[in-house]
This record gives C-alpha cells, sequence and structure tokens, in this order.
C-alpha cells in the first residue's frame, strides 16, 4: 500500500529542485526541472513529509552555499507550510505558491 503525491508550483523561477523530507531532515524523495511542469511522486512508504524547494540559480542539480570572496549569495530555499500526510492508497494534490 503506497501513496502518490501530485505537486504544482506557483509564482516561480526555474530551474528548481522540489524534495519530500522526513519529519528528522531526511531528503526521501527529490525531483528537478528546469521549465514548469507537475511533480509527480508515486509510490510513496506511508508517512508524513515536509515538502522544499531549492532555486537551482545554476542548474546544477544541487544546493550550494554562498561565497563571500567571490560575492554570491546561497541559492535560496523555500519550505511549504504544513505537514503532508501520505497514507496508503490517498493521492494528496499540493499547490504551492511561493512568493
Amino acid at each position: 500500500d503506497y501513496s502518490n503525491i501530485r505537486v504544482t508550483l506557483r509564482n516561480t523561477t526555474y530551474p528548481a529542485i522540489v524534495q519530500l523530507m522526513t519529519e528528522k531532515g531526511e531528503v526521501k524523495y527529490e525531483q528537478f526541472a528546469k521549465v514548469e511542469r507537475l511533480f509527480d511522486f508515486r509510490n510513496l512508504s506511508p508517512g508524513n513529509y515536509y515538502l522544499r524547494v531549492i532555486f537551482d540559480v545554476n542548474g546544477n542539480q544541487k544546493w550550494d552555499s554562498g561565497n563571500y570572496l567571490e560575492q554570491f549569495q546561497a541559492e535560496r530555499i523555500s519550505y511549504y507550510p504544513e505537514l503532508i500526510d501520505a497514507r496508503a492508497n490517498w493521492d494528496p494534490v499540493i499547490e504551492f505558491i511561493l512568493e
């Protein structure tokens, strides 16, 4: 028995990395996109997940910290404000409106 989660991002810039994390902060599932699309996470183990989006400015598919000497900021991260409950045979649809 598994769950599926569909994520739609609004008001975002691409490329972006969408991650589902456990309550302990461990990244369990991750998807990358260069253009706007739906993010479908299929056959997830039931449980609670946090959703975060990394704005991957340089498109290298990982989060980069800033560098003071080279004068660039760390890539921005946004967290979905609610815990997502992924239950067996449930298919929640999440619309994440970014500011």
